[in-house]
């Protein structure tokens, strides 16, 4: 009797024994099939967590929002993984099929999603001011309206803030100020200008005061030409002509100084008008830049070719063709500028 008492109490021990492993094992894989559940948004979202909101707030507006199933084992997983509730707060994006437990340690890590602006070289002060106002998720856009108090806090002795910011693709988080992002666009200028000044050749000392000076040129360098093999060349036609005591005669310069007036066309009386921009007018170079240079038109205004250009006309197609002389720069002009208008005429 006490035999088959002890044979029933191991079966049943057996019994629960498996009943507990079959039973731990169910619970773990629905854990498992919570927790590697993909969200069903069809697009990429962006979320912003508040500072202390909960987890289990945040999987319920999830629930809502209809991207994962019932919520019911969120406890059981935050039991196994108890730092999946150590979200943060921040701008999140979550991409399409990413699993729940993977979303969540994207929140953990505090890996806020970044927003990108794009300044292209060339652009002038007022294209940012336009672009910072309109940039998402960037917070304080309205210190671009005083531009007097923004040079006092980035630092910017000159008149003009204009050729001081670098031109870059920059990225962010929701609630970086413009501010902050200005000042990295700042010290990024900084930092090219001084290298490049370092490293100017004979030509540049001779011609070029100061490093600001060189930004000047490089603006100019940068609003002639986007073609990389020729900003050197150009340069050494800018040089060549500060040499020889001539005007830099460029029309972006004009453009520059008639600021709103310009219509996309320049006539006659705009390229005589005295600004102080208007170097078929002033002699030297202008008083500010007229853009924000790249790090190439940089370099090239502080290291120019050793050229005897002393000319250059656009072909059309964004090159342009050089000349020695002005005999040689007309002919280039009848064949590449008066020629293309008397034809579509």
């Amino acid at each position: 009797m006490k035999a088959k008492f002890v044979k029933l109490a191991m079966a049943l021990a057996v019994a629960a024994l498996i009943a507990g492993v079959a039973g731990y094992w169910w619970l773990n894989q629905q854990i498992d099939d919570f927790a590697n559940q993909r969200l069903t948004n069809e697009q990429a979202e962006l979320i912003t967590i508040r500072p202390g909101q909960s987890v289990y707030a945040l999987v319920k507006q999830w629930q809502k929002h209809q991207w994962i199933g019932e919520q019911s084992w969120l406890r059981w997983l935050l039991r196994q993984q108890p730092e999946l509730g150590a979200i943060r707060a921040g701008t999140y994006q979550l991409t399409p099929g990413q699993t729940l437990a993977n979303a969540l340690q994207h929140l953990v890590a505090g890996q806020e999603h970044q927003f990108a602006i794009t300044f292209v070289e060339g652009s002038r002060w007022w294209d940012w001011q336009a672009q910072i106002k309109q940039a998402e998720h960037l917070t304080g856009a309205v210190v671009v309206d005083d531009e007097a108090a923004l040079r006092q806090r980035l630092a910017i002795e000159q008149a003009s803030i204009e050729g001081w910011l670098y031109p870059d693709t920059y990225f962010y988080t929701a609630g970086t100020s413009a501010e902050e992002l200005l000042q990295r666009a700042h010290r990024r200028m900084v930092e090219v200008l001084n290298n490049a000044w370092q490293q100017r050749n004979d030509e540049a000392v001779k011609h070029l005061e100061s490093a600001y000076q060189a930004l000047t040129l490089a603006s100019i360098i940068e609003k002639e030409t986007g073609q990389h093999g020729e900003r050197a060349l150009i340069s050494s036609v800018f040089h060549n002509r500060l040499d020889a005591n001539m005007r830099l005669q460029t029309d972006p310069t004009v453009i520059y100084g008639m600021g709103e007036r310009y219509d996309g066309n320049i006539r006659k009386t705009d390229l005589r008008e005295a600004t102080p921009y208007n170097t078929y007018v002033i002699k030297g170079l202008p008083p500010t830049p007229i853009a924000m240079a790249g790090k190439a038109a940089i370099e090239a205004a502080l290291a120019p070719e050793t050229s005897e250009l002393y000319y250059f006309v656009s072909r059309g197609d964004g090159s342009h063709v050089f000349s020695k002389n002005l005999a040689e720069h007309n002919a280039n002009v009848r064949r590449y500028i008066l020629n293309k208008t008397s034809n579509k005429e």
